[in-house]
């Protein structure tokens, strides 16, 4: 059976001593698909993005899954996906996803047509810079996202 590698992050993984409490959420990837894998004769493997004693030439592929730390050690991450792609086949690639990690890739987006929320991008966020935003942007609420990060963190 060929294997593929599923990039999760220690702290998701089954066997993880500081496992995170929302884990499960990668249990349930996992689960959904180790059978349909099988059947195209492909077993996957969760494995540590971060260790560094992994052989990517032993999977015929890579895929990013539940990386759920990749924005604290951002370059780390970056240079693994690189090592990666100059072993095996990396889903999705290494350019895209440099360029994809950085919030501001919406602003391109944007530039070519997409339409995104009022957004103030700022490199740090100071009190004043609060206060005014709610007037620049004519709004009663606000949310603030680092521009490297996922969810609510940071």
């Amino acid at each position: 059976m060929k294997k593929i590698a599923y990039l999760a992050s220690k702290v998701t993984l089954p066997d993880s001593p500081e496992r995170r409490t929302d884990a499960f959420e990668h249990d349930r990837m996992m689960q959904a698909l180790r059978a349909p894998f099988a059947e195209k004769g492909l077993q996957i493997h969760d494995v540590d993005w971060a260790d560094q004693k992994q052989t990517w030439s032993e999977y015929e592929a890579v895929m990013i899954g539940t990386t759920w730390d990749y924005w604290d050690h951002s370059a780390a991450f970056l240079r693994t996906l690189k090592q990666i792609e100059a072993e095996t086949r990396l889903y999705n690639s290494h350019d895209l996803v440099r360029w994809n990690s950085r919030k501001t890739y919406l602003r391109e987006l944007e530039k070519q047509g997409a339409r995104l929320i009022p957004t103030l991008w700022l490199e740090t966020v100071t009190p004043e810079q609060v206060r005014t935003a709610f007037s620049r942007l004519g709004c009663n609420d606000l949310v603030f996202k680092r521009q490297v990060g996922a969810g609510a963190a940071g």
